[in-house]
């Protein structure tokens, strides 16, 4: 079986130690489109052998760009991969038996498993230590079915996943055949350490593109960047529960 995942990335040096050990357990190939990044997440990237990076730099946070990078990247060399993952570096895609649970779906003919999505929290951003995932150090979260059930993960030999902005929705054509319910969990680790948080999210309310706020794309960024400490640390601890991850 050949997974290949690929994400999006600007400036994301906290977070991608922790995607790229994760996903190399997982994924054959991890294709990371870099905007354009000028803190050390090349010298990260360049440091996963399975990692393959992309340059294209891009100014602004606008969602013709990443939604068409999400569209299209995934039809180069399709037929060789089994899985495609599409994500962003915060987040993953979780199973404790991933690779025997999409066996499985194969054998059943499913092309767009189901998911269940969480955002994640902790009051902390945890140190990072090789071997040691981030979706076991931390296993706090909200449900949040309305954004994070997204189709992340699909058959590219037999589907076309066609994201609307933004990719929390899409419409799937081709041989279409969905899991009959959501086994494999997307963990959003957003709420993750109150400096990380305003940190990420101010840094792309300043690069918001004109053809976003036109639109009210990404509309919550702006607001997320102005959170307080207070809210922050009130909202993990009043929104997130511990999770019992099959």
């Amino acid at each position: 079986m050949r997974i290949r995942v690929i994400a999006c990335c600007l400036n994301e040096e906290e977070m991608l130690p922790f995607f790229l050990d994760y996903y190399s357990s997982i994924a054959e190939e991890i294709v990371i489109c870099d905007g354009g990044s000028t803190d050390r997440s090349h010298e990260i990237i360049k440091s996963y052998p399975k990692a393959k990076l992309l340059i294209e730099t891009h100014e602004k946070m606008d969602e013709r760009n990443l939604t068409g990078i999400r569209n299209n990247m995934y039809k180069s060399d399709r037929l060789s991969w089994d899985w495609q993952i599409i994500v962003d570096v915060d987040e993953f895609i979780y199973h404790k038996d991933l690779k025997d649970k999409l066996e499985e779906y194969e054998e059943d003919g499913i092309t767009v498993p189901k998911v269940i999505g969480y955002d994640m929290y902790s009051l902390v951003f945890p140190e990072f230590t090789s071997g040691k995932y981030l979706v076991d150090l931390i296993r706090t979260g909200r449900r949040n079915e309305k954004w994070q059930d997204k189709k992340a993960l699909f058959n590219p030999k037999k589907v076309d996943i066609n994201y609307e902005f933004g990719c929390h929705h899409s419409n799937p054509t081709g041989l279409v055949k969905e899991s009959d319910r959501a086994e494999i969990y997307i963990l959003h680790y957003n709420y993750v350490g109150y400096d990380h948080f305003i940190k990420r999210h101010k840094f792309n309310a300043e690069r918001m593109s004109d053809f976003n706020k036109e639109h009210s794309l990404a509309y919550h960024i702006p607001l997320l960047s102005k959170m307080s400490r207070e809210e922050f640390e009130r909202r993990v601890k009043n929104e997130a529960e511990d999770l019992l991850l099959y």
